[in-house]
């Protein structure tokens, strides 16, 4: 595959240009490039007050700096690799540490399963990933221009990075796709729907690139993530899923992968039938015909794609059915309840546990919470996955993190409101959390 096609990495027109005026192209276009991200920061109500920023961290959180200064932990990741093969470097575990420490609640910690340690190994192995999620973990550390600027310097090396790797004749790594596809993530947290859509491209066509050079790739992970991201999707917030990369990991196959993208685009076009139902109140043939017939085809079809054996695809055809349900109600609270701990437990089965900014924008979390009935142990489980990353991200300084969902989903009516009403309640519970007096001072 010619580099050409991966667009997301060439800066058009450099190549007719001499090194100095190329430089000044890249300047120009980085000061761009922040005082745009600046603004969409302030827009979104996401920026940090005047004057100086004090972010704080929780216990927690100081235990596990204090752990990455005096050493590692008490179970190493050395140790934990359940991978043939060299093990990384002591720079790259490092730099994995670091990731942790920024990414999880719990900072820096042993993997619990195969795949999360393989998923572990990939970061560490592959600096272009591991330069990619630090553009993510610190841009979202503070809002500060200080953290945004190493960010975006972080984001620029992993640029050149996977252009390098682009050029060579290599077939690109497991480790290369992520780091696209941790991009992609990056530009839908920014709501930069242009960049988000150009990786996208990119994770496309190194896919069709690695089943050209091979007669059968697997990429259980990637598998994996654009299943759990379908509900994201239905709500309007997808940050992986994308109907060309569905097309590139199945080919032609009549699989469940491809009946999960059918039953998504059917949600949506009913999901606007109901709010047009609500604004403007249609006869009771209509409704028989074009939303309870059709809902309960999508319920039966959602339970059609339940899996035992995998725990992403369950969760998300049982988040399915719950948003259904939500959209048009007609189960009790307690049956609601009992799918919603369920669709936990296969939640708990994933192979890969996210990092906070994955729970924060997870709505399979938000629709368990919506659905719970109220006072029960199933709700606060999925009240605290979200709950916990709100905490973290207001302790950084970020005056709003949770309206970044809100911002995709807000049409006032039926399940947005039930949705909107949750995130006020979170909102609520973390603004009773005032932040601790602790951490460096980072000029504004």
């Amino acid at each position: 595959m010619e580099a050409s096609n991966f667009t997301f990495v060439n800066t058009t027109g450099a190549s007719s240009l001499s090194q100095p005026a190329a430089r000044r192209v890249r300047a120009h276009i980085t000061k761009a490039n922040f005082a745009k991200r600046r603004h969409q920061l302030s827009a979104a109500g996401l920026g940090e007050e005047p004057g100086k920023v004090r972010f704080a961290y929780s216990d927690q959180q100081k235990l596990h700096l204090k752990r990455r200064k005096n050493g590692p932990v008490s179970r190493p990741l050395e140790a934990t690799w359940l991978m043939n093969g060299a093990p990384p470097s002591s720079a790259d575990l490092q730099a994995l540490h670091e990731i942790q420490d920024l990414c999880f609640l719990e900072g820096r910690h042993a993997p619990n399963s195969p795949s999360e340690a393989a998923w572990f190994h990939m970061i560490a192995s592959e600096p272009a990933l591991i330069e990619a999620t630090m553009a993510v973990s610190v841009g979202l550390m503070s809002p500060g221009n200080w953290w945004q600027i190493k960010s975006g310097l972080h984001l620029s090396n992993a640029v050149s990075l996977i252009k390098d790797k682009i050029i060579s004749t290599a077939t690109r790594t497991d480790g290369v796709l992520a780091a696209v596809c941790t991009m992609a993530f990056s530009a839908a947290l920014a709501q930069d729907t242009l960049a988000w859509k150009v990786h996208i491209d990119g994770v496309t066509h190194i896919i069709k690139d690695r089943n050209m050079r091979m007669s059968n790739p697997v990429f259980p992970w990637l598998t994996d993530i654009v299943t759990q991201d379908s509900v994201n999707y239905i709500c309007g917030f997808p940050r992986f899923y994308h109907k060309q990369v569905i097309y590139a990991l199945n080919g032609d196959k009549d699989t469940k992968f491809r009946k999960l993208v059918k039953i998504c685009e059917d949600v949506i076009q009913l999901q606007n039938v109901v709010e047009s139902h609500h604004t403007h109140s249609f006869d009771p043939n209509f409704v028989a015909r074009e939303i309870e017939e059709p809902i309960s085809s999508l319920i039966f079809q959602s339970r059609f794609l339940r899996a035992g054996d995998d725990a992403n695809m369950d969760s998300a055809a049982r988040a399915i059915e719950l948003f259904l349900y939500l959209l048009w109600p007609s189960q009790s609270a307690a049956h609601l309840t009992l799918l919603a701990e369920q669709m936990k437990h296969s939640i708990i089965k994933w192979p890969v546990k996210g990092c906070m900014f994955m729970d924060l924008t997870c709505f399979q979390f938000v629709i368990g919470a919506v659905a719970a009935e109220k006072g029960s142990s199933t709700r606060e489980w999925f009240v605290n996955k979200i709950a916990g990353a709100v905490r973290a991200m207001k302790q950084r300084g970020w005056l709003n993190p949770l309206h970044l969902m809100g911002n995709r989903y807000h049409s006032g009516i039926g399940v947005s409101m039930k949705f909107t009403a949750l995130w006020e309640e979170l909102d609520d519970m973390c603004a009773e959390l005032k932040a601790l007096e602790w951490g460096p001072h980072i000029d504004s």
